[in-house]
């Protein structure tokens, strides 16, 4: 995925135009693939809750997460040009922004109205759309370019890999969650995905520091200098890695306060998919 990320950065400073055809195509599949996964997801949802999870009252989050899914794939789609085109400030502050503006919500609605597990998922679910449409703003205008199919066949032969890569990467990333969700109650589910969300900035900082890196190797002229830049990138990681295993012990203090007495046991939970991660 990196590496087509750089690839793509080169073909935008070769040939605009082309570039913005990969745009503009990579948008169309991600706009139907969300439809798709709505129309087969709303169908199959009851199924799921009622006689694979035995839960028939996760029915309508369900539902609701289907519509997610397409917010999710659109605000993917701007994180992943800017990130392609190496405007890093860019794509670091509209995470930021659209990750404050979401804790801001639930927040503002936890104090001031009531607030449960529908409204917090549709806060969750508005959020990305909102900052796809943000996003847009500032790329370039690529919906203006012309015959994006001729460009089709080489899309889809790299980016078939790439959906398979995806497909099995997000069956087990949330493989535990389906378990649990099959043979536990939702509060115990609840309690695992609290810590679970937890340490979602991990990967996410692992893959900030991969969309850095690659554009920097693939310019290097020399393995001796590649080797250099891997030492010094190294030991930046373990250094991250050090005060990271340090902050353990606050933990069994923040998780209490910020979530809740409630949400103690999660603690050696964090701990665990902390360490692993």
């Amino acid at each position: 995925i990196i590496y087509g990320k750089a690839a793509f950065r080169r073909r935008l400073q070769q040939d605009k135009e082309k570039a913005y055809r990969f745009m503009k195509i990579g948008l169309m599949v991600k706009i139907v693939v969300s439809f798709l996964i709505l129309i087969i997801g709303w169908i199959i949802v009851p199924f799921v809750s009622e006689s694979i999870l035995l839960k028939p009252s996760l029915s309508n989050p369900l539902h609701l997460a289907m519509i997610g899914v397409g917010g999710a794939m659109l605000f993917s789609f701007v994180t992943n040009s800017f990130q392609s085109m190496q405007r890093f400030f860019t794509w670091s502050i509209l995470n930021i922004f659209m990750n404050g503006l979401r804790l801001l919500a639930v927040s503002l609605f936890f104090v001031l109205f009531q607030i449960n597990l529908q409204i917090t998922l549709i806060i969750y679910i508005v959020i990305p759309f909102l900052g796809f449409f943000i996003g847009m703003v500032f790329l370039p205008n690529f919906l203006k370019a012309k015959n994006e199919i001729s460009v089709a066949g080489d899309f889809f032969h790299y980016n078939k890999w790439i959906t398979l890569l995806s497909i099995f990467a997000a069956f087990s990333s949330r493989l535990d969650t389906f378990i649990l969700a099959r043979f536990v109650t939702e509060v115990k589910v609840g309690i695992y995905s609290a810590a679970n969300q937890l340490t979602i900035f991990v990967p996410q900082l692992s893959f900030a520091l991969a969309s850095v890196v690659a554009p920097k190797l693939a310019g290097f002229d020399s393995s001796e200098k590649a080797v250099a830049y891997l030492k010094k990138l190294q030991l930046m990681v373990c250094g991250i890695a050090f005060l990271g295993i340090c902050t353990l012990p606050l933990i069994s203090w923040i998780i209490p306060l910020i979530l809740g007495e409630s949400y103690r046991t999660s603690v050696p939970i964090f701990m665990i998919l902390f360490l692993s991660s």
